[in-house]
């Protein structure tokens, strides 16, 4: 791994920010779209963007009465000022809104595998976890 002498011993904590931290973002969306497939979703993600209007979301998607718009993003990279105004915008409606990196894995799929009348529940307990993280 990056950083580190062959054959030394990396903690498993440490050893999954560095997969997060080189994963590409055409990574992160393969693996989304597999999720998306896996879990029964109705997902678009526009192949090229550059005849496209600036900031829109890298993916939409449809199960059942949820409506998800999710942007995607390599582990430290940031959010041009066009696609936060976008996202802030997407997020007023009633739509779930998501910007998802390669650490995010695990709870994208706790979030794409739910029925929607669960979907409430666990977003509230997620908002909460991440508050907790924010504050510590």
């Amino acid at each position: 791994m990056k950083g580190h002498l062959p054959g030394e011993v990396v903690a498993a904590d440490e050893a999954r920010r560095l997969a997060d931290d080189q994963m590409t973002e055409a990574e992160l969306s393969e693996q989304v779209r597999q999720l998306f497939k896996l879990f029964g979703w109705w997902a678009y993600h526009t192949h090229r963007s550059e005849h496209s209007e600036a900031g829109f979301p890298d993916w939409v998607a449809v199960r059942d009465t949820r409506l998800l718009f999710a942007e995607l993003k390599r582990q430290r990279a940031r959010m041009p000022r066009k696609q936060q105004e976008i996202i802030t915008r997407l997020g007023r409606t009633q739509a779930e809104v998501y910007v998802w990196r390669p650490s995010d894995l695990d709870h994208i799929v706790e979030l794409l595998r739910l029925p929607p009348r669960f979907i409430g529940a666990f977003l509230e307990k997620l908002a909460l976890m991440l508050y907790d993280i924010n504050v510590s």
